[in-house]
C-alpha cells in the first residue's frame, strides 16, 4: 500500500519555504547551541 499526498501548488511552495527555513535558519542556530554546550 503507497502513502500518496496530494498538495497544492501554494501548499507544497509551503512546504519548500519551511525546509528552507529550517535548513538555513534553524540547523545552524541549534548547532551553535550544541557546540556551545560542549
Amino acid at each position: 500500500m503507497s502513502n500518496i499526498s496530494y498538495f497544492t501548488e501554494e501548499g507544497l511552495q509551503r512546504l519548500k519555504d519551511e525546509v528552507r527555513q529550517l535548513e538555513t535558519v534553524e540547523r545552524p542556530k541549534i548547532s551553535a547551541q550544541i557546540a556551545e554546550a560542549r
